[in-house]
């Protein structure tokens, strides 16, 4: 036998010593490191000790983002940017909110790796719910050892704990949406137990897309029995799960016609916003399904609602130019262009009477509503218009907000910046740099 001498297995010790320390700081660095990666090199941790070969790969490496315009991309880098510069505090809660906007857009343009990123630099629930909504994706799309990752993440952000409940409830609903994806009931049920009444019944958006064709009747009764209930956060979440299962049956027309009748008959008690959103849900699933005609009817069945009351011009404008994009994809083209043109003409008309906080904010839908009809320049001035706008407050809080989300509108409906929208907004983006 060999012996070793006290000093050759002091060194080895202190060399391995100081080999893990340079990986948790290369970790430490790296803002895509995950979270466990320094267990895994931990005795008794999961997966133990690894080679290099056998290396058990990271969240960020199993998924991948799609191929997108390289100016949608740094849309996306200079909103999270903007998002980002607000203080922890006493900003932390726009910060986040801002923030989880940014991934929600990466997310819809399939930016699924940078998506990751930004959610783990949130540093609030909003990163469990972020991390939820990306398991969830990842299992529908075939990737469930990321799923998997990823609600191991979101569950460590329960137990981090927080001091107002719907916070831990809203991580905890969107974990249980993937079990329910996953089909595993008895996970999926545990995630409800104490849920607060405002979120009950949100997981059953996904059951409502599983459970087999000949319990559609007793489905539904089970719906008609919540729809009864005076909360109004469980009754909306049950109408929600009626336009789900409105897209699901859409092709058998005695159940779609069942549950469009419902939506439309119980929500006497919402408010009325809630309900033109309701009948756009359905406006979306006609469309999917190439309706035309009863996409057409619903859009006018929402507008008559919307015309129901009367608006204030921040509140008008910008549902007028949602409701134009909806009617412009129901085949209206011509009602759709005279609604958007009734709607900029509005802002030109009010402008002076939207406090200037609200005036970008105002203006997108109606941007986004140009780009849906084709009129690409018509657009471009319309977001040149709202990047102006948004820095009219010399407070950087709104400044932030503002350039967060017309970044993110441009990014999403693939409208290039002229030379002129850049300079303007990395202009705001270099001012809230200086400081808050």
């Amino acid at each position: 036998m060999i012996s070793k001498s006290p000093f050759i297995v002091l060194t080895a010790v202190f060399i391995g010593l100081v080999g893990t320390l340079v990986v948790v700081l290369n970790l430490a660095s790296d803002p895509t490191a995950e979270a466990d990666s320094i267990e895994s090199l931990l005795p008794g941790s999961e997966r133990g000790f690894q080679t290099a070969e056998v290396r058990t790969r990271t969240i960020a490496e199993l998924l991948e983002d799609e191929t997108i315009e390289p100016f949608r991309f740094q849309l996306l880098e200079l909103a999270y940017e903007a998002a980002s510069s607000m203080p922890l505090h006493p900003h932390i809660k726009n910060r986040s909110r801002a923030q989880e906007e940014v991934f929600r857009s990466s997310v819809e343009l399939g930016q699924m790796r940078t998506a990751f990123r930004y959610a783990r630099g949130i540093e609030n629930w909003r990163r469990g719910v972020a991390y939820g909504k990306l398991a969830y994706l990842c299992v529908e799309g075939g990737k469930e050892e990321a799923g998997d990752r990823l609600i191991h993440l979101a569950e460590k952000e329960v137990e981090r704990g927080e001091t107002q409940q719907w916070r831990v409830d809203r991580i905890r609903v969107e974990i249980g949406r993937v079990y329910a994806l996953l089909g595993d009931d008895e996970k999926a049920d545990s995630c409800e137990m104490g849920l607060e009444t405002s979120e009950l019944g949100k997981i059953d958006s996904v059951r409502a897309g599983l459970f087999p064709d000949v319990d559609f009747e007793a489905y539904l009764h089970e719906l008609d029995e919540t729809l009864t209930t005076p909360n109004f956060d469980q009754a909306r979440n049950a109408l929600a799960v009626c336009a789900r299962l409105f897209d699901r049956f859409y092709e058998d027309a005695g159940r779609r016609a069942q549950l469009e009748e419902r939506v439309k008959t119980s929500w006497r008690r919402l408010p009325l916003q809630v309900r033109i959103e309701l009948v756009l849900e359905l406006v979306e699933s006609a469309i999917a399904h190439t309706d035309r005609e009863k996409a057409l009817s619903l859009v006018n069945d929402a507008e008559t609602l919307f015309e129901a009351v009367e608006w204030i011009a921040q509140d008008r404008i910008p549902l007028l130019g949602r409701l134009a994009s909806f009617r412009y994809r129901a085949g209206d083209e011509e009602g759709a262009r005279r609604q958007a043109d009734e709607a900029l003409s509005l802002f030109e008309k009010e402008v002076h009477t939207i406090v200037d906080v609200f005036r970008s904010e105002t203006l997108l839908p109606l941007a986004e509503c140009f780009m849906i009809m084709g009129r690409k320049e018509r657009s471009r001035t319309i977001y040149e218009l709202a990047v102006k706008q948004g820095m009219e407050n010399p407070n950087s809080w709104p400044r932030s907000v503002d350039l967060t989300s017309a970044s993110c509108s441009m990014a999403r409906y693939s409208l290039e910046p002229s030379e002129e929208i850049w300079r303007d907004m990395k202009e705001i983006l270099t001012g809230l740099a200086l400081g808050w």
